[in-house]
């Protein structure tokens, strides 16, 4: 049976210590990231400040230091909101929903909010890629999404780690396959069909290859 910190006779980390305090960093640092996004999506990332970000944030500057120490910094960090909401989900699924029919979930959930924002989310998505400074942002979300993807197949599933990783990189990369077509036509693309035919080949060459 687990004990406490406290009952072992260990000292407390910060964040059971003082979990109100550690809530409140946290929700200081996703509404710095938000703000970052937002306003490199109506200014450009190459002219936004960090004075800019701190006022938009509504904290001080120094704040905005004690969690990035430097732009880069920033706006690297700024799929940490994303990656957080994706690993809640995943964790509240497993042993509930199967690793396929999560995916095909989330993909038409998203699908759904993209169809409803319409020209404004294509404009600001095609805007934002071309800001070479949020590259890093977009790589460690890719990156991510496959660890937890891979980790929730292996859950499911008897398979190595190099086969999830391999599978769960094949999802990834089908899914942003997906989202660019739609991207760079709506009209003529249907994101939620798109998503869902390549989610569900990969599922049958998942299943294939198990046989």
């Amino acid at each position: 049976m687990n004990q406490s910190r406290q009952t072992r006779g260990e000292p407390e980390s910060p964040r059971e210590k003082y979990p109100l305090r550690t809530q409140r960093k946290a929700a200081t640092r996703l509404r710095i990231v938000s703000s970052a996004l937002h306003l490199a999506g109506v200014h450009g990332a190459a002219h936004v400040t960090m004075a800019m970000v701190a006022d938009a944030a509504v904290v001080h500057v120094t704040t905005l230091f004690t969690h990035f120490t430097s732009k880069a910094e920033l706006f690297s960090g700024i799929s940490e909101p994303a990656i957080e909401a994706l690993t809640k989900r995943i964790a509240a699924a497993k042993g509930k929903v199967t690793f396929f029919d999560f995916v095909k979930i989330i993909q038409e959930e998203f699908a759904t909010t993209m169809a409803k924002k319409g020209q404004e989310v294509v404009d600001h998505s095609l805007f934002l890629r071309t800001q070479v400074e949020l590259l890093p942002a977009w790589i460690d979300f890719e990156k991510s999404q496959v660890s937890l993807m891979a980790e929730y197949l292996q859950h499911d599933y008897e398979i190595s780690e190099l086969e999830a990783m391999l599978f769960a990189g094949m999802i990834v990369s089908a899914n942003i396959h997906s989202f660019d077509l739609w991207l760079f036509n709506p009209e003529a693309n249907d994101l939620e069909q798109l998503s869902r035919r390549n989610i569900n080949e990969i599922e049958a060459i998942f299943h294939r290859a198990r046989a």
